[in-house]
């Protein structure tokens, strides 16, 4: 499989933009039963490409498929972005019958200083065996209480939150295939956004599985890709259409979007 994917031309993200800039009031009111319908689809279509999206990933880093080593790249790439589509199914089955997410009250406490606490990781076995040891836990603002968090909590689906949208671009990772995908996941059904997302050319080889896993949301003008290097992301980060960008990358390129090239 090469890895040469053209770049995205500026034209064609000018078209991909304003699909998305049309669409993003119609994604933050869809009703949570089409949501559903969305996961759903991904859920199917990330099982459709899952085999050759593994595939290729061992192939640009020389690993053998069938190999032990293999397995890192489906738990790092299909394995948790199916998780995260089944965790996003329960969280918005939850706000569909009880408004909410719901939290069992034993992991809500308050310190000896009054600040409440939300014990959110582990979950489930899955999490107890693949991550021994490790335990996370949300230490709420000055004013939450245990008995006003729920008003905290899915902002984006509480009945005054506001139905405009907004676009979201999206820097892909790198070094860890899921990323991407992830993120796009994230800024979607939690912040309620539509998404261009930039593949990083590191892995631009997986955009295609993505295309295809992410069908469902291409198709209705709520995800749109991109390729390219420096050039496209500089493009799409100073676009007038794009209201926030979500990265995951170094400090310089932090640096770059927020203040320029050194010397400006």
């Amino acid at each position: 499989m090469s890895h040469a994917i053209t770049p995205t031309s500026f034209e064609q993200l000018n078209l991909d933009l304003a699909a998305l800039n049309a669409a993003k009031g119609r994604f933050a009111s869809l009703p949570i039963a089409d949501r559903l319908q969305l996961l759903e689809s991904a859920a199917a279509g990330v099982s459709e490409v899952q085999e050759e999206w593994v595939a290729a990933g061992c192939k640009a880093k020389g690993l053998d498929p069938a190999a032990p080593l293999a397995g890192e790249e489906w738990l790092g790439g299909p394995c948790v972005t199916h998780r995260n589509i089944r965790l996003l199914k329960h969280a918005l089955a939850d706000i569909r019958d009880h408004g909410r997410t719901v939290i069992p009250a034993d992991r809500v406490s308050t310190r000896d200083s009054g600040q409440t606490v939300v014990k959110v990781f582990p979950v489930g076995g899955f999490d107890k065996v693949m991550f021994t040891g490790f335990s996370a836990e949300i230490w709420m603002e000055p004013g939450v209480t245990p008995e006003n968090l729920t008003e905290t909590m899915a902002l984006a689906y509480q009945a005054d939150a506001s139905k405009e949208g907004a676009v979201s671009l999206v820097l892909g990772a790198g070094n860890v295939s899921s990323i991407g995908p992830m993120d796009v996941l994230y800024k979607m059904f939690v912040e309620n956004e539509v998404v261009i997302l930039k593949m990083n050319p590191v892995n631009e080889y997986l955009g295609p599985f993505f295309e295809r896993a992410f069908a469902s949301f291409i198709e209705a003008d709520f995800l749109r890709m991109a390729y390219g290097g420096a050039k496209v992301g500089d493009f799409l980060c100073k676009h007038e259409t794009v209201d926030n960008i979500h990265i995951t990358g170094s400090d310089k390129t932090h640096d770059i979007i927020v203040w320029g090239p050194p010397g400006e």
